[in-house]
């Protein structure tokens, strides 16, 4: 069987040092892979020069100052996609070297038409430096529709079930929502293969990744639940979810 043809699409904004981190460890990838899309939402020299000293004749990296953020630069990078499986990685994160050698070994062969889903790491890097493994397999595959768990790094796409999907620009939650829409069309499988490292705190500086959509966390799921609709089961799971912190979200998508 050919192995996927994997396109890794990273969207960056002035973080030159960690898209460093980020791109090295795709070239590390001991499965050899089709192509690296960059897109930068800003004029960004480091950037630039990071990206030329990297990638290769294969791969792309556009700047392109004005867009609206990860949403639209990951759009963009979809448009360029000539790989058979479309891989995230966000710019302050990272992949395991043996990533996606594991992924292409222990897919199977019929997962042309599914969306594949790992489990993955997180960094505390300016605490204690300490790894904590997320096995995702431990989540019921309906939690989706209720509940943001799985990180875009963890998701691995047939590029030509997604290629007429686009990240909706207009919500917080772009990455659990793209997700979401994919689903409705293809069948979701979790992978048990750990590979992507979210790494926190990697900016003292810097909000941690997720915190200003968390700012307006009720405002996300409520645009969410109303742009997917549940089956009832669904229905009553979000509701027990909210009802655990004490909120009537049924109150809320009525208005």
């Amino acid at each position: 069987m050919k192995s996927p043809e994997y396109s890794v699409i990273i969207a960056t904004h002035n973080r030159s040092a960690l898209l460093r981190r980020a791109l090295e460890s795709v070239l590390a990838q001991k499965l050899p892979f089709h192509q690296i899309i960059v897109v930068s939402d800003v004029a960004d020299p480091e950037a630039y020069r990071v990206a030329s000293a990297l990638l290769r004749a294969r791969d792309s990296f556009v700047q392109c100052p004005g867009i609206k953020g990860p949403a639209e630069s990951r759009n963009l990078a979809l448009k360029l996609v000539t790989g058979s499986d479309v891989v995230f990685l966000d710019d302050d994160d990272a992949f395991r070297d043996n990533f996606l050698a594991e992924v292409s070994a222990r897919r199977g062969s019929q997962t042309a038409s599914e969306i594949l889903f790992t489990d993955f790491e997180v960094i505390h890097e300016h605490e204690d430096g300490r790894v904590i493994p997320v096995n995702l397999g431990a989540f019921a595959l309906e939690q989706v529709w209720v509940k943001n768990f799985i990180p875009n790094n963890c998701l691995i796409y047939p590029y030509a079930k997604i290629a007429a999907i686009t990240f909706d620009e207009a919500v917080a939650y772009e990455d659990w929502d793209f997700v979401l829409s994919a689903h409705t069309q293809v069948p979701l499988r979790h992978l048990a293969v750990n590979g992507p490292v979210i790494y926190k705190n990697a900016h003292a500086e810097e909000k941690n990744r997720g915190e200003k959509n968390n700012e307006n966390l009720l405002e996300c799921y409520i645009r969410a639940y109303k742009k997917h609709p549940a089956t009832p089961a669904i229905r009553e799971q979000r509701k027990a979810f909210f009802n655990a912190v004490n909120i009537d979200i049924e109150a809320y998508l009525r208005d």
